[in-house]
């Protein structure tokens, strides 16, 4: 078992020593995700200087620019003053500021697993991501080693 704990995402590369084997991984920039193409899970963002017309009252100002200012409208069933807000509230700003990362492991013979779309200060869920593509490789591995022994019979 691997212990999250020993993840350390920030280090690059970092590798690890799982069951014998040596795994690398590392967190890239990942130039395709966008907080804006991410669908309405999220709410609305829209750049403007007045509040957009298809928002509402309980939309507001997140972000800032010399001209303009990024608008959000929350989710209808996300209420304010709430943790859930205030937690996809920090999200948003987080990919906004920060963009969003992949997770790249490579094993020792150089195959590799990976998932994209992290927003960037998502720690803790890299962290396990680190660990399950570590397992899926070395899951593989042990797939391949055990048909390797089939044909040495």
């Amino acid at each position: 078992m691997i212990n999250v704990k020993d993840i350390s995402i920030w280090s690059h590369p970092t590798t690890i020593e799982y069951d014998g084997r040596t795994y690398t991984y590392k967190s890239v920039v990942d130039e395709d995700s966008s907080i804006m193409d991410d669908g309405d899970w999220c709410g609305e963002l829209e750049w403007s200087k007045d509040r957009p017309d298809a928002f509402n009252g309980n939309a507001e100002i997140i972000k800032r620019d010399r001209r303009d200012n990024m608008w959000w409208q929350p989710p209808a069933d996300v209420k304010r003053g709430t943790e859930s807000f205030t937690n996809l509230r920090r999200f948003i700003c987080d990919a906004l500021d920060y963009g969003y990362v992949g997770v790249v492991v490579e094993d020792q013979d150089g195959n590799t697993e990976s998932i994209w779309g992290f927003v960037w200060s998502d720690d803790e869920a890299q962290e396990y991501t680190v660990v399950e593509l570590i397992e899926t490789l070395h899951a593989a591995y042990l797939a391949d080693r055990a048909t390797w022994g089939s044909y040495l019979i």
